[in-house]
């Protein structure tokens, strides 16, 4: 009898993880949707214009050609890199 409650156990421990698991995926989900947008921010160097609405395509490619801003890019990375953008980036 032991056996079979452990058993038993087992089974409902494996349908909550399973459960689990699609609940994170569905949510992780939105992620993924959200992603092209990440991108853009964490390396605007490396997206394509054309990949991006047409409302910031241009701004993309004025930061993309600006070469002091590529290389304070290159020198401080992501987080120290949006402060040294002017109002107007």
């Amino acid at each position: 009898m032991v056996s079979e409650v452990e058993a038993q156990r087992l089974k409902d421990y494996a349908d909550v993880v399973s459960e689990l698991l699609a609940e994170f995926n569905r949510r992780f989900q939105e992620f993924k949707d959200l992603e092209p947008q990440f991108a853009l921010l964490a390396t605007p160097f490396a997206v394509d214009a054309e990949s991006v609405s047409e409302e910031v395509q241009m701004e993309l490619l004025n930061l993309q050609c600006d070469i002091v801003l590529r290389q304070k890019y290159t020198d401080v990375g992501v987080p120290g890199f949006y402060t040294f953008l002017s109002r107007e980036n």
